[in-house]
């Protein structure tokens, strides 16, 4: 079997050797963009802003930014997170910074758990 010969098989105490099977998977599939809605504030109104999963964050900020009216720099974004009670309303969070996010996001789902 395989690159050794019998005499050598016996030499080395083998009465079978096995070959390693190389299985080629094939790469995973990609999975389907995820279409995001938002609600932006344009004076007193809202507005929709259509995007996928796949759209970059900085283009995303771009969108709103645009339909807002205003530039990037002077935007604060914040979360109402779906987990949270509808009622009383729950004041939107804003994220400064990922630490923020993550800590906020441990606290709320600890909190809830309860």
């Amino acid at each position: 079997m395989g690159d050794i010969s019998s005499d050598e098989e016996q030499e080395l105490g083998v009465d079978e050797v096995e070959e390693d099977i190389v299985v080629i998977l094939p790469p995973p599939k990609k999975p389907d963009p995820i279409a995001l809605h938002f609600e932006v504030p344009v004076s007193g109104g809202l507005r929709d802003i259509h995007v996928t999963s796949e759209t970059l964050h900085s283009e995303v900020l771009h969108q709103i930014a645009e339909t807002m009216g205003i530039r990037t720099v002077e935007m604060r974004i914040g979360y109402i997170f779906s987990f949270m009670p509808k009622s009383p309303k729950p004041i939107p969070k804003f994220f400064d910074t990922v630490d923020v996010e993550i800590r906020s996001v441990l606290r709320i789902m600890n909190t809830n758990k309860k």
